[in-house]
């Protein structure tokens, strides 16, 4: 089984986003655990561009107090 695992510091910007498409297009991982998102929301739509299709579960903590937020796919 490949994981990620990355300090995104922000997944705000398209950068960031392309950043992590790149990760997953190059290693191919089962999985992918992003730290620090600082979003207060995501939906399935940020989720299948990071994975890179429409076959992606995912589950998210939220930007809160001193939690910077948690995605994992």
């Amino acid at each position: 089984m490949k994981i990620i695992s990355y300090n995104s510091r922000g997944l705000g910007d398209r950068l960031k986003k392309q950043e992590v498409q790149r990760m997953v297009v190059d290693h191919k991982p089962d999985l992918i655990c992003l730290q620090e998102t600082k979003l207060e929301e995501v939906d399935s739509r940020l989720c299948c561009l990071l994975w890179g299709s429409y076959d992606c579960v995912f589950s998210f903590k939220k930007y809160e107090g001193g939690s910077r937020g948690i995605l994992i796919c």
